[in-house]
């Protein structure tokens, strides 16, 4: 016959008992301790959003601009100038990493070469801001590059073709080093400061010789007087591409290539 005896009872946890024991002698600890811990979750959220943005994209403040001077044989046009704030990003790549960029002032156009030989643009020198004042604030010109690198051409000097035309971008950082404020608090007052842009040379071919370079009629550098500038339009920058779909303003593409050190990463 089977044993119909009733089986023993199950002994309480004594690790149970203790936690509930715990609780009873100490209330107040207890509430202490939940509270610290409701504290610690409030301080990382604030660390979550503040030192780790949650964007991906920058905001950044775009005036439209319509200027044109014309050398010898080719045109420069500036079109676009973009005030854009220090800013940073949070992107998680086994872990999170932080991209900051500088404030800036970013100034684009394209050099359009309407005679019949080869121009090179920008193999020497550099954009040259001025104001009315006597101040100046000078910074490399940068392009996507060129294939002129074996005839030892400045990486962002540009080689055009006849015809053919090229951008260009001015990436002007806003610091007490560079000392170019003043052209932030001007373009802030619509107001694009005196530019002035150089090297210019003529080729029979591609990728001539920098030292046989010869020089157009019109001199080898243009200049633009202070350029008045259109009402800003705030866009959203998406340095790594991830836009969203539908967008909730004007996007704000870059012009060309950044260059590689221009922001940092910090984790």
């Amino acid at each position: 016959m089977p044993d119909l005896r009733p089986l023993p009872p199950v002994p309480a946890d004594p690790g149970a008992r203790g936690i509930v024991h715990f609780v009873r002698r100490n209330p107040v600890l207890v509430i202490l301790l939940v509270l610290a811990l409701v504290a610690a979750g409030a301080v990382g959220l604030f660390i979550a959003s503040n030192v780790y943005p949650p964007t991906t994209h920058l905001t950044v403040a775009l005036y439209t601009v319509d200027r044109a001077e014309a050398g010898d044989g080719f045109v420069v046009l500036l079109q676009r100038v973009t005030h854009r704030p220090a800013s940073g990003i949070a992107v998680r790549r086994g872990g999170a990493v932080i991209f900051e960029w500088p404030e800036l002032v970013q100034i684009d156009g394209l050099v359009r070469n309407d005679s019949g030989r080869y121009l090179a643009a920008f193999h020497r020198g550099e954009a040259l801001l001025s104001s009315p004042e006597g101040r100046t604030a000078g910074e490399q010109i940068i392009s996507n590059g060129n294939q002129c690198k074996a005839e030892g051409w400045p990486k962002d000097a540009l080689d055009i073709a006849p015809g053919g035309e090229r951008r260009f971008s001015i990436f002007l950082k806003v610091d007490r080093e560079t000392g170019a404020r003043w052209v932030r608090d001007s373009v802030k007052d619509r107001i694009l400061p005196g530019l002035k842009l150089g090297e210019f040379a003529f080729f029979d071919g591609p990728c001539g010789n920098l030292d046989e370079a010869m020089l157009p009629a019109s001199g080898n550098s243009v200049e633009f007087d202070p350029s008045a500038l259109d009402r800003p339009e705030i866009r959203d920058f998406y340095p790594f591409g991830q836009s969203p779909v539908p967008e909730k303003r004007p996007t704000w593409p870059l012009w060309v290539f950044e260059p590689p050190d221009l922001k940092q990463s910090v984790r």
